[in-house]
């Protein structure tokens, strides 16, 4: 049995329209923000504790996590969510200029650079977020690190971690990364380039046509 494919999906719609208006012209006013932090962390988790959740229920584990309130936008895990968007956001905001230079210097067509640009510097800063995206779904569905104190949270998530990517051998020596870490990280860039390249996109189109009205009056 699995999650139906809709299970969590509904509480993030809502926050979307606000926070993509934060992450673009309400960026661009205020340079820096953490409003789109704030606004997508109730969705974000209760997303992840629905599926969660659901995902028990299923195999019967009896472990379901109580979900967060909507209108409080912290939390379990909300330092580690502020640090994935604000290095994932990294990808267009920081590393697309330097790649478009070097295209530039590769005699790319200027009409591809903007896209491509974005792309590659988003796929970069998707590998960059999987371990911080792993561990806040960790931190948000897990209730021991919930009542924990904050030693023994650090020392929760680096053992998430090391059983999650580090494969072990009997006696604990290490052999070596698992190939779940290969798949985590093709899932999260492949994620974090579309969804980022397509916003970009988006705002270069909003530009231009602002630019153009503005020439016309």
């Amino acid at each position: 049995q699995r999650c139906h494919w809709r299970e969590g999906g509904w509480a993030p719609v809502l926050p979307s329209s606000p926070q993509f208006i934060t992450l673009g012209p309400l960026f661009h006013c205020l340079k820096e923000t953490n409003i789109p932090r704030v606004i997508s962390y109730p969705s974000s988790t209760i997303n992840a504790q629905m599926a969660y959740n659901h995902a028990q229920e299923l195999v019967g584990g009896g472990a379901e996590v109580p979900l967060v309130s909507a209108w409080i936008p912290w939390g379990p895990g909300v330092i580690l969510l502020c640090l994935r968007n604000a290095l994932a956001m990294c990808g267009i905001r920081l590393l697309s200029g330097p790649v478009q230079q070097t295209m530039r210097r590769l005699r790319v067509p200027e009409s591809f650079r903007g896209l491509l640009s974005d792309f590659i510097a988003s796929i970069g800063s998707g590998c960059l977020t999987t371990p911080l995206n792993q561990l806040y779904n960790y931190s948000s569905t897990s209730q021991a690190y919930t009542h924990s104190g904050s030693l023994e949270q650090l020392r929760q998530l680096a053992a998430f971690l090391g059983t999650t990517y580090v494969s072990c051998g009997p006696a604990g020596e290490i052999l070596g990364l698992r190939q779940s870490l290969v798949r985590d990280l093709m899932l999260r860039s492949l994620y974090t380039a579309a969804i980022f390249t397509l916003f970009g996109a988006i705002e270069r189109i909003c530009v231009l046509l602002w630019r153009l009205r503005e020439k016309r009056l």
